[in-house]
């Protein structure tokens, strides 16, 4: 056992037990133990606690208990429990227990809980007479249980014994403060007079009226079926719309609005519902009901018995509100502020007040002759407007009157007797689905409106025409019925469904539209197809053309038209009206319309190049009738190609719209510069979406720069000056043809010293080197730039034979045979005549007697003759070329005459 504390000892058990139900206790034991020393009284105590002798303890601990607690017990003579314990103490110990045998304390225990079991359903039972409601908070029971000597029981055990017994351990209630809302007072009252109504459960539940049983008020309103709440309102509401027009029904009908307009949730229609319910009890406890009267009355409009005691008891612990003795001077204050005159007034003529207070009477006597002047003088001025049929003006006079005066239920009933004024912006729009009828919807909720379909006149009266909507409540309906012809409505406004504001009216043609319309394209043909209303005649197909003009195409029977000849690519507008055959002549609908694009089946573009070239410039390949939008992602990005998308798709995977420069067409643009590399994606665009085309990398990368070209023989050798990037080079030429490339590493180069295109000198041409550049298995050939090269051509070259004739006339003549050993090609020659004895050197240098062309395209030898005239000797005859190609001379004396 723990060491004997005594000043916790005093703390938590000399001084409570000193006073109160402790040391009452106290005393009827000892008393019993005096009168009788061998009397158990004892074992109603909690001697454990008592003693503080905790359980189990051995022999040698009790010892040192017993040393420790008589001294403290007589150290603290000022408190009355030290002397009653001790005394305890001594009359145990004559009884023959040996206080110090840790058997007697542990049977101690078990005899408390033996007594406390067999005692507490007795107790409780006594106790119950008290609350004939059947109700007791916990709190309360535990006290006073504690009273006759009850103490240490679990709750659990205490709420059984109490159910067996029949009384309800329930939380204490706090009732609402303010009670029924003002908005919901008067409604509610005058509904309360009608017999059909015991609660106000029977309105909030008209369209459910077996749940209005065993609601729950307190904690939440509901029934055995489910909750109550807003959604309940609504369907009460419509619900009271169809039942026969009785007082009843629109008292009902004004609470369930003033329900609606004032609470906004669920929550708030259970506060409603509360103080509804605390008032009908206050109100009849007061008249001197009994209790249990009260609560089965309760019980009997729709509430559970448990609540219904439970608010009957919480209203019955409170002072009467209705007794005289309650009255004040401030109570005539409070009515005074809430709009209450005339019980302003009665109160005041029933309180009784001392001469210190006469002042006060003065002053409130003199405000509700005030007030009751103003009431005067608003109902005079709406007496005036009502003769004069201004109604307006009557309903400002008579809620002044009513805020000066909220009880007076006459005034609410003269109000309720206006007609209210016309309603405003009254419209009607065909639709699908038939008229839409709008108009604006008064702040006033009293107000019902009814709505009246005419054919062939304007509706006069709510009953002159076709009833479209009766008493409603919203500010719009459809009239699924019209008829097809012009239609007239008519709505009225009321208050209690037997005065009416003046009527206003609405003209509309109901000539349905054709329906589902639907166009199919290709390049230069559209097919139309709709579905024509049943009442139609047929329709005329309006067609709008690009350039603004317009056609027309009737058709009387079918539902489809094909046009064809339209321009690819154009924008044609088609509308569709239906054709209507009525008494007043031939009307047409409102169109149908559509814009259509004759075009070819959309594709994604596959060809996509973009190079710099003076900046970024992008080409593809058209797709004939559809736009092609350039966009820009992260190069990893990867996108479906050919597939279709949305555009949304595309901006959450990080796209943008390519920014253009001007003079972009429909397959080239140049790209406004950015930095760094992008995924550049071409999309055409859909009516659905965009499809993905083939897309390249693109931006600016180092170029290749000092580039340097140099022949080896008959190869070509290119050197240059690397980026600072480790990138790869691509080089790229033409030879016999064919487009070749060539990736060359920054290591292969400097092994190499440059790259060698072997027989590059005469076969290769349009030469070009770019940066190569790599995003995972994606790359392209960036910074491109043109290598100057043009491949040298073999030399043409042939040999020629001369042969000089003179005549017996001394005509000179020659002939000339030249042999190539290639074919081919050709040679422009001169053929010079120099007189003299010195050789000419060039085709300059003599006298041109001949041109001629040797030409071996198809052979390997060419033969001209050449008619000179006379000449003296010496002279010299040569063939010399006009271009590049070596002529091959004969021996010097073949050419010397």
């Amino acid at each position: 056992m723990a060491t004997f504390d005594a000043k916790a000892y005093k703390s938590n058990v000399l001084r409570p037990f000193s006073k109160g139900e402790g040391a009452e206790q106290l005393r009827e034991v000892l008393a019993e133990m005096t009168r009788d020393p061998k009397s158990e009284a004892y074992t109603r105590l909690d001697l454990n606690a008592l003693f503080a002798v905790p359980t189990p303890a051995e022999a040698s601990e009790l010892k040192a208990w017993r040393a420790s607690i008589v001294p403290t017990l007589n150290k603290a003579k000022g408190l009355p429990a030290a002397m009653r314990i001790k005394q305890l103490l001594e009359s145990i110990e004559k009884t023959g227990v040996e206080l110090d045998d840790p058997s007697f304390w542990a049977e101690m225990q078990a005899r408390r809980q033996s007594y406390i079991h067999a005692t507490l359903s007795e107790k409780i039972g006594q106790l119950g007479v008290e609350y004939p409601l059947g109700i007791i908070t916990l709190e309360e029971l535990v006290s006073r249980l504690e009273t006759v000597g009850i103490t240490g029981v679990t709750e659990g055990s205490v709420r059984k014994v109490a159910s067996d017994n029949d009384l309800q351990i329930v939380a204490e209630l706090t009732l609402p403060t303010e009670g029924v809302p003002k908005s919901i007072r008067t409604p509610w009252q005058r509904v309360m007079q009608h017999a059909e109504y015991r609660s106000i459960l029977d309105v909030l539940l008209i369209h459910r009226p077996n749940d209005a049983r065993d609601v729950a008020c307190i904690d939440a309103l509901k029934t055995p079926g489910g909750p109550i709440g807003i959604v309940d309102v609504e369907k009460a509401l419509k619900k009271n719309e169809q039942g026969r027009d009785t007082d009843a029904l629109q008292s009902a009908q004004k609470l369930l609005v003033a329900i609606k307009n004032s609470c906004r949730n669920d929550a708030e229609i259970a506060h409603v519902v509360l103080t509804t319910v605390v008032d009908a009890a206050e109100k009849q406890l007061n008249r001197g009901k009994p209790k249990m009267a009260v609560r089965d009355h309760l019980a009997a409009s729709g509430f559970t018995r448990n609540d219904a005691a439970r608010i009957v008891a919480a209203v019955g612990a409170q002072p009467s509100s209705s007794s005289e003795s309650s009255m004040s001077l401030a109570q005539v204050r409070q009515f005074l502020s809430e709009g209450e005159l005339a019980q302003a007034a009665r109160t005041l003529t029933a309180v009784s007040s001392s001469d210190d207070e006469q002042a006060d009477r003065t002053e409130l006597h003199t405000e509700i002759n005030r007030l009751k002047a103003l009431k005067k003088t608003a109902l005079d001025s709406y007496h005036f407007a009502a003769a004069k049929k201004d109604y307006v003006a009557a309903l400002v006079a008579i809620n002044e009157a009513i805020t000066i005066d909220q009880g007076d239920e006459t005034l609410v009933t003269r109000r309720d007797s206006l007609p209210p004024s016309a309603p405003r912006s009254f419209a009607a729009r065909v639709t699908d689905a038939g008229v839409t009828l709008s108009w604006a919807q008064e702040a006033d909720t009293t107000i019902t409106y009814t709505v009246i379909r005419g054919r062939g006149h304007a509706p006069t009266s709510p009953t002159d025409g076709v009833v479209v909507a009766s008493q409603t409540t919203e500010s719009s309906l459809t009239d699924e019925s019209a008829p097809i012809a012009e239609v007239t409505y008519a709505i009225f406004a009321t208050r209690d469904g037997s005065m009416f504001s003046d009527v206003v009216h609405t003209t509309v043609s109901v000539l349905p539209a054709p329906e589902s319309l639907r166009s199919t394209t290709d390049l230069t043909t559209v097919q139309l197809s709709w579905t024509c209303p049943s009442a139609a005649a047929g329709v005329i197909v309006t067609q709008q053309k690009p350039d603004g003009s317009t056609s027309d195409h009737e058709i009387s029977h079918g539902s489809t038209l094909r046009v064809s000849g339209l321009t690819t690519g154009a924008k044609y507008r088609f509308l569709v009206r239906a054709v209507y055959l009525l008494d007043g002549g031939r009307q047409l609908s409102e169109p149908a319309s559509t814009t259509v694009t004759p075009r070819g089946r959309a594709r994604g573009v596959r060809d996509l190049d973009v190079v710099d070239n003076a900046g970024l410039q992008a080409t593809w390949t058209e797709i004939v009738g559809y736009d092609v939008e350039l966009w820009s992602f992260a190069p990893l990005t990867m996108l479906p190609e050919g597939e279709l998308v949305n555009r949304a798709k595309l901006v959450q995977l990080g796209g943008t719209r390519t920014e253009l420069l001007p003079g972009a067409t429909s397959a080239k643009a140049r790209l406004a510069p950015f930095d760094g590399f992008a995924r550049i994606v071409p999309l055409t665009i859909v009516d659905e979406g965009c499809i993905v085309g083939y897309s390249v990398i693109a931006g600016t990368a180092q170029p290749a720069t000092q580039i340097a070209t140099e022949a080896f023989g008959d190869d070509l050798r290119i050197s240059w000056k690397w980026p600072d990037d480790d990138c790869i080079m691509e080089l790229s030429w033409q030879a016999d043809g064919t487009r070749r490339t060539r990736r060359v590493t920054q290591a292969r180069y400097r092994k190499d010293g440059g790259v060698t295109i072997v027989g590059g000198v005469t076969s290769a041409s349009d030469l070009g080197i770019g940066t190569v550049v790599r995003f995972d298995d994606d790359e392209s050939v960036l910074a491109w730039t043109p290598i100057p090269w043009e491949a040298a051509t073999t030399a043409k070259s042939a040999r020629y034979d001369l042969k000089i004739h003179k005549s017996l006339m001394g005509k000179v003549a020659c002939s000339i045979t030249a042999v190539s050993e290639t074919t081919g090609h050709s040679i422009p020659a001169r053929v010079v005549l120099k007189r003299g004895s010195v050789k000419p050197w060039d085709a300059d240098d003599g006298h041109v007697v001949g041109s001629i062309d040797l030409d071996f395209t198809t052979g390997t030898s060419s033969e001209h003759e050449i008619e000179i005239g006379k000449e003296k000797s010496p002279f010299w005859v040569c063939v010399f070329s006009l271009d590049d190609s070596e002529l091959i001379p004969p021996a010097t004396r073949a050419m010397k005459g």
